[in-house]
């Protein structure tokens, strides 16, 4: 079984950028709205380590590019939101999809488990 950790690591790192979003953009209704997504990225990272389900993590892992995405956008565009906090957010939620594609496509020559 793969494991998700360091993905779930990640995650908590995103959720962190999300909720000080707020503090460190003067309170704006942009950064405001990033305080939920961080409290998702925490609930994801936890229920994933718990559960360690496949299916999950595939969600997750589209979640998380949608999410880097987003960062890159809050980093170049004009948000209303501290520029670095976007990057946190796309480097942490790029993390997070990045090691979520190694556990869940492995290199197709190693040896299956079980």
């Amino acid at each position: 079984m793969p494991s998700y950790k360091p993905a779930a690591w990640m995650m908590y790192l995103s959720g962190i950028a999300h909720f000080i979003a707020p503090f460190f953009s003067g309170f704006s209704l942009w950064s405001l709205l990033l305080v939920p997504a961080g409290a998702f990225w925490f609930l994801a990272g936890f229920t994933l380590i718990q559960r360690r389900s496949r299916l999950l993590a595939g969600v997750l892992f589209l979640l998380a590019l949608a999410g880097a995405i987003a960062g890159s956008d809050m980093g170049f565009g004009n948000w209303s939101v501290a520029p670095w906090v976007g990057w946190w957010i796309c480097l942490s939620d790029l993390g997070a999809a990045l090691f979520l594609f190694l556990a869940l496509w492995p290199a197709r020559n190693a040896v299956q488990e079980g």
